[in-house]
């Protein structure tokens, strides 16, 4: 709906407007010019309003955009799966277990770090199996002293299968059960911190949602209370 301008002089004086809707002139006197179009032009449309408004669209496009290139890229989904808290205890407990399913069904070392290297050829995890078969076909025996070079399996899982003794199955089980209770663990951990940031984040987007009509409707309070004094 169109509104006419409303004009308020500070001292006597003749406000004059351009035919074409530009600014008034004034003479000795200072003259006000409030619309509801520039109002709402300027709380609607302005640069900041948009920001507030499409801040969190992009925040989020740009997650969901995140996650599916991690899931959809193989290099890259495999590295987060050997790097990410949680996913690689989930990794590493998997490889134990593979190793303890294939010694206990009589299937010797050389052979089963054979099948695990073809399988996790193209993981980070890859090198050190290659580097296990290496050493071991250097003569070295023991797990500690396979696993002595290796980069992304942790001396943790070493001790663990070392702990076994000459029975390496036994030591391929408790890794698989250790780091399997610790993935469960760092994946309940990040649900349960996971959850109040998303709260928090929710209400962010809500409030930066809300605030430009919040201010629009106190504007046009102030623009009420102009007009009726």
């Amino acid at each position: 709906m169109a509104c006419s301008p409303v004009f308020r002089s500070s001292s006597a004086g003749v406000a004059q407007s351009d035919p074409g809707g530009a600014r008034p002139r004034s003479h000795s006197s200072e003259v006000v010019l409030v619309t509801p179009n520039e109002v709402d032009a300027n709380l609607m449309f302005g640069p900041w309003v948009s920001l507030l408004i499409w801040m969190p669209v992009g925040v989020l496009s740009s997650l969901v955009v995140l996650a599916l290139v991690g899931f959809a890229v193989p290099p890259i989904r495999r590295w987060l799966r050997w790097h990410l808290p949680g996913f690689k205890e989930a990794a590493l407990a998997q490889l134990a277990s593979a190793m303890r399913l294939m010694l206990q069904g009589g299937t010797n070392l050389a052979d089963a770090l054979g099948l695990l290297g073809a399988l996790e050829s193209q993981s980070p995890a890859g090198r050190d199996i290659a580097s296990w078969q290496r050493r071991l076909a250097e003569g070295h025996a023991r797990f500690e002293d396979l696993a002595a070079d290796s980069k992304v399996v942790p001396p943790l899982f070493s001790w663990l299968v070392s702990s076994g003794g000459e029975d390496m199955a036994a030591g391929f089980a408790r890794a698989a059960e250790i780091y399997q209770s610790r993935a469960n663990f760092r994946v309940e951990l990040l649900l349960y911190t996971a959850l109040p940031v998303s709260i928090l984040f929710l209400g962010v987007m809500l409030v930066s949602q809300a605030y430009p009509v919040i201010r629009l409707f106190v504007q046009f309070g102030s623009m009420i209370d102009q007009l009726g004094q």
